[in-house]
């Protein structure tokens, strides 16, 4: 289980580099990146929280 939390942060961090570096070539400034930053990480927490919702009501 430790070793899943380790590469899904290292996954995470990954696809950080690749998006912003994806941003930085298609001619987005260089302080817009941490605003993308933050919408690509409420995403996420949107896209947890969604997909962990029902989880929560079937627990006894």
């Amino acid at each position: 289980v430790s070793s899943c939390n380790i590469a899904a942060f290292n996954l995470g961090n990954a696809a950080g580099a690749w998006f912003g570096g994806l941003l930085l070539t298609a001619g987005v400034s260089l302080s817009h990146i941490p605003l993308a930053g933050a919408c690509l990480t409420a995403s996420g927490f949107i896209i947890a929280s969604v997909t962990l919702s029902p989880l929560k009501g079937s627990q006894a």
